[in-house]
């Protein structure tokens, strides 16, 4: 299993790019000892900051179908592996504001589960909806996982609801410049509830 690090920007295109390029490194070479499963940090799309409402929805993918995803699941399908990415996402709803997405895709390049970020923290509850369903767990050939955003592994709750679920393996995409997170908080998490976390955070600017 591996995470991946790096600076996202506020170039949509740039950052899918760089991506991409970073999901080759990691999972290039002998397929025999190939990662299956990758975790890549929270909002990839654009950088966590926004001038407003409008912006923060105008920079948000619009559709499952977009190429974010398509070519994140292209990756999945050529290396047979499940990948974890997030995205901030416009609501399908009309009038909604935007959530922040994650999406487990498959080793045959479908989208497997997703789960949208319940507890928002400071300057999210600006631009964000609170995701309202219970994260997606998925079986896998090495135990049953779920993928969560940020705050939302902070608090016991969520962490102790997947694994009351069956949960083997959470892996938790965040885009936080708090060190609390990674040394406290997670690993008392894994501690209380005798589940393996996989972290993946930003580098930079939250």
């Amino acid at each position: 299993m591996a995470v991946i690090q790096l600076n996202t920007g506020e170039e949509s295109e740039s950052n899918r790019l760089t991506v991409l390029r970073l999901i080759d490194r990691a999972l290039t070479g002998d397929a025999a000892t190939r990662p299956e499963l990758l975790v890549l940090p929270e909002l990839l799309n654009h950088l966590s900051w926004y001038r407003d409402q409008i912006h923060a929805s105008e920079v948000s993918l619009d559709t499952m179908d977009h190429l974010w995803l398509s070519s994140i699941a292209q990756k999945a399908k050529y290396y047979k592996t499940y990948i974890v990415a997030n995205f901030s996402m416009r609501k399908e709803n009309p009038g909604g504001k935007v959530v922040s997405r994650s999406v487990i895709f498959g080793p045959d390049g479908t989208v497997q589960g997703t789960s949208e970020k319940r507890s928002l923290l400071g300057h999210e509850i600006l631009h964000f909806d609170p995701g309202q369903d219970l994260p997606h767990t998925v079986e896998t050939p090495f135990g049953r996982i779920a993928a969560i955003a940020g705050g939302d592994a902070l608090t016991p709750e969520a962490i102790r609801g997947l694994a009351l679920r069956g949960c083997d393996i959470i892996c938790v995409s965040s885009a936080t410049a708090a060190p609390d997170e990674a040394w406290l908080h997670l690993p008392a998490r894994a501690a209380e509830n005798k589940v393996w976390i996989l972290s993946s955070n930003k580098s930079g600017p939250p």
